[in-house]
């Protein structure tokens, strides 16, 4: 429901989402999914998870994904990004 409605409004004011890519619940490895998203190379990466944002920031990351990321949904999550270094 959330990533309906969140591209429903972004869409709606002139955002394109170029992809949808699912994350397991619990993601243990999800490399090619982030290495399929950094070659698109979008401006922002809009990440709606239940758990383990440091993974999937971590993970985009090392896939080479140097643009913006946005959380949906989770505490602290602006001061998590900005404690993953970029390599």
């Amino acid at each position: 429901q959330t990533a309906a409605a969140f591209k429903k409004a972004f869409e709606e004011n002139g955002g394109k989402v170029v992809a949808e890519l699912p994350i397991p619940s619990n993601p243990v490895d999800f490399r090619n999914e982030a290495t399929r998203l950094a070659v698109r190379k979008p401006e922002l990466v809009f990440i709606i998870h239940r758990g383990g944002y440091r993974l999937v920031i971590e993970t985009l990351r090392d896939a080479g994904y140097l643009g913006q990321l946005l959380a949906g949904s989770a505490a602290l999550v602006a001061e998590l990004i900005q404690s993953v270094p970029i390599p």
